[in-house]
């Protein structure tokens, strides 16, 4: 939790023209990619371009994106969908997944309510899982649960067993004081181990920064409560598109009002809340697994 603070503080330790980031971030390659990957994906929604590193792990790239199959002025029915490539004990892979969901504005437009339901696949190891997932938004609190379902049972990838494991997550996420631009999240969770003596625990703090219209920059620590397995630390860049409209970013500063409320009808074009990587078990004389 420190750490994201102390992040936070770093950024704004530089005092740089406000109109010189704009221009240098708006002409970025990455949010160019961002758009023309946009295009070859038909629909009205939101597409994200993501590099991602972690402790311990290589650079990982993922492209997500979510469409609208039908929406009206306080409701939408949609899909998500997404491709992204991880370390698995030492093994790149990629991981597809793709979700439907329904959200619905309730008639004073202050909260939304939503469901969805969402299928992972692996495509080198040929684990899968399925998940279930509720939440409820406010315009300035969004929280979310999401329960995760194995599909597939233990599977032998190169000489060593591995399955796929069940489990559930509960995120909680707000803005920072008179920074609309930052958005802190609290997530816990827990997974059903097969064979290690304690299931995974832990939790999850993460602050995302919209940086400009196009650019989300996502600062995470993913503290485990279990001895066997190591804490977490990533950064990730988001490049966005089309760009985040009538929503204050860092270049614009700090914010007079204390909290800021969101347009509520921006919401229901969110992308789900969940973990996209898949909880990998390896079952050999030693018990590992994969975050």
């Amino acid at each position: 939790m420190l750490r994201l603070f102390f992040l936070l503080s770093c950024l704004f330790s530089y005092q740089v023209n406000a109109d010189e980031i704009k221009n240098k971030i708006y002409d970025s390659a990455g949010a160019k990619i961002s758009e023309k990957v946009s295009d070859l994906i038909p629909g009205d929604g939101i597409t994200e371009v993501s590099i991602e590193k972690r402790s311990s792990e290589n650079f990982n790239f993922s492209i997500l994106g979510v469409r609208d199959i039908l929406y009206n002025n306080n409701s939408n029915f949609f899909t998500q969908f997404g491709l992204f490539n991880s370390q698995v004990f030492n093994d790149d892979r990629v991981t597809g997944n793709l979700g439907l969901g329904y959200r619905v504005l309730t008639p004073d437009e202050n909260f939304l309510f939503g469901l969805n339901t969402f299928y992972d696949q692996e495509i080198k190891g040929v684990h899968s899982r399925m998940s279930i997932g509720a939440e409820i938004k406010a315009s300035i609190i969004d929280i979310n649960a999401n329960n995760y379902m194995k599909v597939t049972d233990m599977k032998l990838i190169n000489d060593t067993k591995e399955q796929v494991l069940s489990g559930f997550d509960f995120n909680v996420s707000t803005q920072l004081p008179y920074s609309p631009w930052a958005i802190l999240t609290y997530r816990e969770y827990e997974y059903k181990t097969e064979k290690s003596s304690s299931d995974i625990e832990g939790e999850e703090y993460s602050l995302g920064l919209d940086i400009n219209p196009t650019l989300v920059l996502d600062l995470k620590v993913d503290n485990s409560k279990n001895q066997s397995t190591d804490n977490v630390y990533s950064a990730k860049i988001n490049f966005v598109y089309p760009p985040k409209e009538n929503k204050k970013t860092m270049v614009d500063g700090f914010s007079e009002d204390r909290y800021e409320k969101e347009n509520m009808k921006d919401k229901l074009r969110a992308k789900v809340i969940r973990n996209n990587r898949l909880v990998i078990e390896q079952q050999g004389a030693v018990i590992f697994t994969q975050k």
